[in-house]
């Protein structure tokens, strides 16, 4: 623990030590990290679901919570170079699993669409609307549909290139009608945290 708690001061040390406009220069990005969904899904009894999800946990209509986990990465690219706000454009694939409920089937994301930075030098916020879509397969099914997430995010530059991202919190939404669902929506929580790395 104690040398965790180093390398963590270590690299915070240096990115203090980092000039203000070193990440400015870079419109390039590439990320990738862990990635976390909640959500809620309203299922029916009717048996639509048994192939994925246990008879017990849908009899009757219900709402159930299910936690993925999996991982994912992204590409940005920044349009301007002003130090405050910079306007860019992300492209963002992500899968995750669950076994919730006694299901076993997973999510794949394929997301784009503009975001917006701001902040001045070494922390740097941003918030970020992306539209694209989601592929749910488990137990020989598998359904496309459309997906989007509004969400905000922090960077934290360790060096002139790398950076570690310690949170990005998104809602998300998508549509699927397969798997059991009994409304044409869901809604979900998206986490994710990693590292990242900038250019030129």
């Amino acid at each position: 623990m104690k040398k965790l708690l180093f390398v963590v001061a270590a690299l915070m040390a240096l990115g203090l030590a980092i000039p203000a406009n070193a990440q400015d220069e870079n419109r390039f990005s590439v990320y990738g990290g862990y990635y976390f969904v909640h959500s809620n899904i309203s299922v029916n009894g009717s048996g639509t679901t048994t192939d994925t999800v246990s008879p017990e946990a849908t009899s009757g209509n219900s709402s159930l919570g299910f936690n993925f986990n999996g991982g994912g990465g992204q590409f940005a690219y920044n349009l301007n170079q002003d130090r405050k706000i910079k306007f860019g454009v992300v492209a963002d694939f992500a899968d995750y699993r669950t076994s919730s409920h006694g299901g076993d089937f997973g999510i794949f994301n394929y997301l784009f669409g503009p975001r917006i930075s701001f902040g001045d030098g070494r922390l740097q916020n941003y918030v970020q609307t992306l539209f694209g879509g989601a592929r749910a397969s488990g137990s020989g099914l598998s359904e496309n549909t459309f997906a989007m997430t509004v969400g905000w995010g922090v960077d934290f530059q360790v060096t002139k290139h790398f950076f570690v991202r310690p949170a990005q919190v998104e809602y998300m939404l998508t549509k699927f009608n397969g798997f059991g669902a009994t409304g044409n929506s869901q809604n979900s929580l998206r986490y994710s945290a990693g590292v990242g790395y900038r250019w030129p």
